[in-house]
C-alpha cells in the first residue's frame, strides 16, 4: 500500500501543471512511497499532454478521463481509486512545497492515530503569507483536536487543501465532497470532516503552495455566481434531513456552514457589478435559509441575530469589514 495518495483534478491548466506535478516529484521520496491520480475533467488544452509525459517516466501516475462534471466529482472519482494511507488534495494549478512529505514522514506525529493532519499553505508569490493561521487562537502544534473543539475555537478552512486524510476516516464515515455543488464545495466537505473528526492535529511545516492568478475558479466575482450558493444551502438541508441524529454541536457546525456561505456570496456581490442586497437575499431564498437556529459563533451572537432580523443592515457591516481587511 502507497502512504500518499495525492489526487489532482484537471482542467484547461496546460501552463501550470508541469510545475505542479514536478513539485509532487520533488519531495525527497521513492515513487513507491506514493501514487498520483490524475482526474482529466475533461480538458480541452494540451494539458494532458504534459501529464502522458510524466506517465512515460513514472510508474506511479494514475488518470482517470470523465467528461467535464466539476472539482467535486474529480476528487471523489480519485478518492475511489485511491490507495494510500493518507489523501492529499492538490489544485493542478498549485503545487506542493518542496520536501514537505519527507519530512512529515521524519516526525514521531506521522505514527499516531489521527483523522487529519493540517499543515501551512502559503502564497507561492509571498510566502509569508499564512492562510488559515491557528496559532493565535490558543490552537498548538502536535495536540489532537475533534472537529467541535476546533469550530468552538473559532478556527475555520475554506479548502481541504492544505490537508492531510486519513483515507480509513473517509471512508468510515463516506465523506465525499458534494457532488450537486459547483462554488463552495470545500466548505462543505470541511464541515462535514468536522463534525465526523474526533482526531485533528497541526504541524508547522508549509505543505501546500497557493498560485493567486486572475483566471482561477476562486478569483471570479460575477454575480450569476451567487445563484450557485442556494445548491450549498439545499445540500446542507437534505444532508440534515438524512441524519437525524446528529447532536447540537453538530448543528451547530452545518448552520455555522450556512454563515460562512452567505458572507462569501455577499463578498462576491461587492466586487461584481451588482451591488444590491435585496436581489442578493432573493437569490439566495433566504427566507428558506434563514434564521440559523443553532448559535454557531463564540463571540459573535449579535452578527447572528442581525443576519436573521435585518439583512440588508448586515449585507452592510460584512461589505464594511471586508473593504478595512482589503485597505490594510
Amino acid at each position: 500500500m502507497k502512504l500518499f495518495s495525492v489526487i489532482i483534478p484537471v482542467y484547461n491548466t496546460e501552463g501550470y501543471i508541469d510545475r505542479c506535478l514536478s513539485s509532487v516529484f520533488n519531495q525527497g521520496l521513492d515513487d513507491s512511497f506514493f501514487e498520483i491520480i490524475v482526474v482529466n475533467d475533461g480538458s480541452t488544452d494540451g494539458s494532458m499532454h504534459i501529464v502522458y509525459n510524466y506517465l512515460l517516466i513514472h510508474n506511479n501516475i494514475y488518470v482517470i478521463d470523465q467528461q467535464n462534471s466539476g472539482v467535486s466529482v474529480a476528487r471523489n472519482n480519485g478518492l475511489q481509486m485511491a490507495s494510500g494511507k493518507w489523501i492529499i488534495f492538490l489544485d493542478s494549478d498549485d503545487c506542493l512545497y518542496t520536501g514537505s512529505l519527507s519530512e512529515l514522514l521524519s516526525l514521531d506525529i506521522i505514527n499516531q492515530s489521527w483523522d487529519v493532519l493540517i499543515c501551512k499553505s502559503i502564497s507561492n508569490d509571498n510566502q509569508s503569507v499564512n492562510y488559515y493561521p491557528w496559532n493565535h487562537l490558543g490552537i498548538k502544534n502536535h495536540e489532537f483536536y475533534s472537529g467541535i473543539e476546533l469550530y468552538q475555537k473559532g478556527f475555520n478552512r475554506g479548502s481541504a487543501c492544505g490537508c492531510v486524510f486519513n483515507r480509513d476516516f473517509l471512508n468510515s464515515f463516506h465523506l465525499r465532497f458534494p457532488e450537486q455543488v459547483v462554488l463552495g464545495e470545500d466548505v462543505v466537505f470541511i464541515s462535514l470532516v468536522y463534525i465526523y473528526s474526533q482526531a485533528i492535529i497541526f504541524h508547522e511545516t508549509p505543505l501546500y503552495c497557493v498560485e493567486i492568478r486572475s483566471g482561477s475558479a476562486s478569483r471570479k466575482f460575477d454575480f450569476d455566481r451567487c445563484y450557485l450558493y442556494c445548491q450549498n444551502f439545499n445540500f446542507l438541508k437534505n444532508y440534515i434531513i438524512a441524519h437525524k441524529n446528529l447532536s447540537f454541536e453538530q448543528l451547530s457546525i452545518l448552520d455555522y456552514t450556512k454563515f460562512r456561505l452567505i458572507n462569501y456570496a455577499i463578498y462576491v456581490c461587492m466586487n461584481s457589478s451588482c451591488f444590491n442586497p435585496f436581489k442578493l437575499k432573493k437569490i439566495l431564498n433566504l427566507r428558506d435559509v434563514l434564521p440559523i437556529e443553532h448559535n454557531p459563533t463564540r463571540n459573535g451572537s449579535y452578527k447572528v441575530w442581525l443576519l436573521n432580523h435585518c439583512f440588508s443592515l448586515y449585507f452592510y457591516v460584512v461589505v464594511l469589514k471586508y473593504s478595512i481587511k482589503d485597505v490594510f
